[in-house]
This record gives C-alpha cells, sequence and structure tokens, in this order.
C-alpha cells in the first residue's frame, strides 16, 4: 500500500521576544496520511522554538551550560507574512527522522486495520 504523507498545520503559539511582537513559539500540528484508496491517518505534535538561551548548572561538571536560542532576530518574518509553507519548512527542519518514522508506523498500522 503506498501512503502519502504531509503536515497539516493546527495551531501556532505566538510571544514577544526582545520586545518584537508575535513570534511563534510552538508549531502544533498533525502528520497526516493518506492511502492509495482516500483512507486518512493522523498523529499529532507540537514543536517548541526554543526563542531565548537558557543557562543552567552542569552539576555533574560543575559549570554553568547555555542552550542557545533558535530566534534569529535579522531573519526574522513577521506573523502575518508566515505561511503554512514556511511552518512546513520549519517542521521539516525541526523535527527528528525518528520521530518522523514513529509517525509513520503508526499511521501505517492505522490503514491496515
Amino acid at each position: 500500500m503506498t501512503i502519502t504523507y504531509t503536515w497539516e498545520i493546527r495551531q501556532t503559539n505566538k510571544t514577544t521576544v526582545y520586545g518584537i511582537p508575535d513570534v511563534i513559539s510552538h508549531v502544533h500540528f498533525n502528520y497526516v496520511g493518506t492511502a492509495e484508496d482516500g483512507r486518512i491517518a493522523k498523529c499529532q505534535g507540537t514543536v517548541p522554538f526554543e526563542l531565548k538561551p537558557y543557562t543552567f548548572k552542569d552539576v555533574a561538571n560543575g559549570i554553568d551550560r547555555t542552550i542557545p536560542a533558535v530566534f534569529d532576530k535579522d531573519n526574522y518574518i513577521p506573523y502575518d507574512q508566515i505561511t503554512d509553507a514556511v511552518l512546513v519548512d520549519w517542521l521539516d527542519a525541526s523535527v527528528p527522522q525518528g520521530a518522523i518514522d514513529t509517525f509513520q508506523s503508526i499511521i501505517s498500522q492505522q490503514l491496515a486495520e
């Protein structure tokens, strides 16, 4: 059975970062599988974006560590210019292949029933 997989954007969450309003902080999505006969199965997920650097104490090594921010104000896209195609590009770049493999396995099993 051939299954076509697509992203479906359900919702976004916004926040203000460094004084810039309406920065997307989360993308909520469905990963959709469509069988040749038109049957559909979906998996839901959410991708959070680290918008500010986060510093924490690495107790095991006795040092502070910082997780860099993903937000790049030099390449900021205003909220009203963000399309589903842009969000899908972000999902393609952010969702690990292992998660996609899991989604596809679940969807394949659902459609096989």
